[in-house]
């Protein structure tokens, strides 16, 4: 408890000392960092191979469907599947050494957010995904405003760190009503809530990805062709809106960020990691933190070359590959 001479709060004057900041996204304008976000669909339309597909990605800070990947540590909580059968989605994902994996088969699996070694895991991590909610809400009713406000304020406590946290839901079984299952409560506690709508069979399948509710300035409106012609789905953007999104960067400025990332790692060869490339990218004024990741992404393979290095993804400027 405060003493009479401790303030919980602060000045608003005070805090308009510190800059606007943009908004920081794990997976550019898709997933931002440091949230709650809910997937939701039914049974079927890929909500584990897309969580999988995304948890890879910035666990690798690659790029997924040409949005930019900030690297990071992710756990994901798989809370339902037998194990033969997640092993063989891992498999078909492939491992990092940045992604980590609980499952309910595992010894001290956290059966509710709550759980004081979740609450650990969420320090350490960038991105947590719960596969699915229904697993960790114990004898909580999904229909309570209540019970649903209990739960996403124990979902906002795992972000304090900084973690974002993705969470798998199931969407109402009646295809006349669009939406999450249960209670308003729970979209309401998020801050972004993404559905996912499957349509066609076999080979001819598409997803389509909206944000009924969102607190970021960017909206969702994704269509993915799905081919299921090796061991997991491969997704390819149908819509064009990552790509126009994401406007090419002048070969200037690239070369002005290779040149940085050259001087960072001499004279030692020392390769700089996402974190150091952006603050001193920021300081000589090169771009925003979400520019630079970018071009990060649009740079990689022919201006620097990219690898993961324990937690991070770390760069080396290019001499030999053609810069076009």
């Amino acid at each position: 408890m405060n003493t009479p001479d401790m303030k919980a709060w602060r000045c608003s004057l005070d805090l308009l000392k510190e800059p606007p900041q943009e908004t920081a996204w794990l997976i550019d304008r898709l997933i931002p960092s440091g949230c709650v976000v809910l997937l939701s669909g039914r049974e079927g339309t890929m909500k584990t191979w897309l969580a999988l597909d995304w948890a890879k990605a910035v666990a690798e800070g690659t790029n997924w469907l040409s949005r930019p990947c900030e690297a990071g540590g992710v756990l994901y909580l798989d809370a339902e599947m037998p194990r033969d059968l997640f092993l063989s989605r891992l498999h078909g994902i492939g491992g990092s050494m940045n992604l980590n994996i609980w499952r309910w088969q595992d010894t001290s699996f956290p059966i509710a957010l709550t759980n004081g070694g979740l609450r650990e895991a969420a320090q350490s991590h960038r991105l947590i995904v719960v596969d699915t909610l229904r697993r960790f809400m114990g004898d909580k009713d999904e229909n309570s405003s209540t019970d649903m406000a209990d739960i996403t304020q124990s979902l906002r406590r795992l972000t304090r760190s900084g973690a974002t946290v993705l969470v798998l839901h199931h969407a109402k079984k009646d295809p006349e009503h669009a939406g999450y299952r249960g209670s308003t409560e729970l979209g309401a506690g998020v801050d972004i809530v993404l559905h996912i709508e499957k349509t066609g069979r076999s080979h001819t399948e598409t997803l389509t990805l909206t944000t009924p509710k969102t607190r970021y300035e960017v909206t969702l409106n994704l269509s993915l062709q799905v081919e299921r012609s090796g061991p997991r789905p491969v997704f390819q953007d149908l819509t064009g809106g990552a790509q126009a999104s994401l406007q090419a960067a002048q070969g200037a400025e690239l070369e002005r960020l290779q040149r940085l990332i050259r001087e960072l790692g001499a004279p030692s060869g020392h390769k700089p990691n996402q974190t150091e490339i952006v603050c001193a990218a920021k300081q000589q004024e090169l771009g925003s933190r979400g520019t630079i990741l970018r071009w990060l992404g649009q740079g990689d393979g022919s201006w620097w070359r990219s690898e993961t290095d324990g937690r991070s993804r770390v760069y080396e400027a290019n001499v030999h590959l053609s810069k076009d």
